[in-house]
């Protein structure tokens, strides 16, 4: 999965607002992902998709992952590679790796 209802709260937090009560409440009664894979990004580009700046982006990616912890998961950096074969074959390196490893909201 691409994002979850965890980056919602980290885009509450970066607008300086509090999510919701439910919110909190349906991410932490949710079936908890065996392992969360947190994708940096190598350059920035603007697109119509995303209206942060540099700074605002690297600002929010930072909170996602520190989001993503304060709901009990240990996110695995992923870091750049120049070729998405080479991500890809990381991914699964890692997948592997941890595939035993469960983590759970606490």
């Amino acid at each position: 999965m691409d994002r979850s209802k965890i980056d919602g709260v980290a885009y509450f937090r970066f607008a300086g607002l509090k999510p919701p009560a439910w919110m909190t409440r349906r991410i932490k009664s949710e079936t908890p992902y065996d392992i969360v894979f947190f994708l940096d990004f190598p350059t920035y580009k603007q697109e119509d998709e995303r209206p942060e700046n540099e700074a605002q982006a690297r600002h929010l990616a930072d909170l996602t992952f520190r989001t993503y912890q304060d709901f009990g998961y240990e996110p695995v950096r992923v870091p750049p590679r120049k070729e998405p074969c080479e991500r890809a074959a990381h991914l699964l390196k890692l997948a592997l790796a941890t595939k035993t490893k469960k983590l759970s909201i606490e």
